[in-house]
């Protein structure tokens, strides 16, 4: 059977297509933060987009759009945006915008925190400082 080539990579480029997009937000902000454009975008599916799918009552899938705003000095370290949205059918979509620090290891960047005055915030024993 000869079919066109067109028509048999046609397919296997969507499942390509879909399959690499769907991630989870954590994996998401990481492409972000090794981005050449500090941009990363895709469909969600972790616990994220099901507790939003929750929320809203929609079936639809849940996007995130994250960029960086800013850059620390640590290594692998950015401020992100992140925009989680979902459409819903005969209303607005639902959109969860956030913004955040996050180095690389998912760790919070040390650059501009007196860790001392935070953890005396926090209750934490001084054993543990």
């Amino acid at each position: 059977m000869n079919l066109p080539l067109r028509v048999l990579v046609g397919p296997c480029l969507l499942v390509m297509a879909v399959s690499s997009h769907a991630a989870s937000l954590g994996a998401l902000m990481k492409s972000a933060i090794d981005a050449p454009d500090g941009r990363a975008s895709g469909v969600l599916n972790d616990a994220v987009a099901g507790l939003i799918a929750k929320t809203t009552g929609s079936a639809a899938p849940v996007v995130a759009q994250i960029e960086t705003l800013s850059v620390f000095r640590q290594a692998g370290c950015r401020r992100l945006m992140a925009t989680l949205s979902q459409p819903a059918p005969g209303q607005p979509d639902a959109v969860f915008p956030f913004e955040m620090n996050l180095c690389r290891d998912g760790s919070a960047p040390r650059e501009g925190m007196d860790l001392e005055q935070l953890s005396g915030k926090f209750g934490v024993p001084q054993s543990v400082r």
